[in-house]
């Protein structure tokens, strides 16, 4: 749960922040409150977990989002897993340093046109992807990372990927990074298509434990769906419950019109 004095402070300084106010005459940070860990310190506390529950796990890549801001969150899961590779993104505020001057990145990415190039997303089929790249020194990490710019085929701005280990190429942190949403996809049809999301009346643990056993008996039931017996004969992906659950309401619907 989040500081609820912290996040009171930055709320207000934000608004003054819109008004012009100077940093002397705003409001001082609070101090940070140890029982409420901020995002970075719980998805390490629970990557530790995991590495220590699984040793028999080999992992290469920890794909993150938005959880790059400073050098902490890179360093310290990429020595969890014995310095794999961490990539995540970089907002477009962010100041790089290039030739001794400190500029942002959408004015480097600028100056640097990237280079078109097919890239198979997440296994899929090979689009279209603009890359930019550089090795360069990140004024919020402190150190030297490998910057990645990259814009899919009709969108009109980049999005800017950092990376800890700077010995991979380009195309493979543009395909690496992409992989998170897999995981993403998978928490929202278990806890959103399923019913739970925020209408849950059963939170923390034992919540969690009875959803994954009712996601589980969901996943079994669908199985003999024709649509995903018809899937898995010829060896393509399964349908996710939630898609077969919006195909089942939209049969039912035409069935009784």
């Amino acid at each position: 749960m989040p500081d609820p004095i912290m996040t009171a402070w930055n709320k207000e300084d934000k608004k003054l922040r819109k008004q012009g106010i100077p940093k002397k005459n705003r409001p001082e940070k609070p101090s940070k409150n140890a029982d409420h860990p901020a995002k970075s310190e719980i998805a390490l506390h629970l990557l530790s977990e995991f590495h220590t529950a699984f040793p028999q796990i080999i992992v290469n890549c920890v794909p993150a989002d938005n959880l790059c801001g400073t050098a902490t969150f890179p360093d310290n899961a990429s020595d969890i897993f014995g310095g794999v590779q961490v990539v995540s993104k970089l907002k477009k505020s962010q100041n790089v340093k290039s030739r001794g001057k400190i500029i942002s990145l959408p004015t480097f990415f600028k100056r640097y046109q990237g280079v078109t190039q097919k890239l198979r997303i997440r296994g899929g089929e090979p689009v279209s992807v603009t890359l930019g790249s550089a090795r360069m020194h990140v004024c919020a990490h402190g150190k030297k990372r490998f910057v990645t710019a990259m814009k899919h085929e009709g969108e009109n701005g980049y999005r800017y990927l950092v990376a800890s280990d700077m010995s991979w190429r380009t195309p493979d942190i543009a395909q690496a990074h992409p992989l998170r949403w897999l995981a993403e996809v998978f928490i929202r049809d278990r806890k959103m298509c399923e019913g739970w999301y925020h209408l849950t009346r059963q939170p923390d643990k034992e919540g969690s434990r009875r959803s994954l056993i009712l996601s589980l008996l969901c996943d079994h039931r669908i199985l003999p769906h024709t649509e995903q017996i018809a899937r898995i004969d010829n060896n393509l992906p399964a349908c996710t419950v939630g898609s077969l659950r919006d195909r089942v309401r939209a049969e039912s619907v035409t069935q009784f019109f």
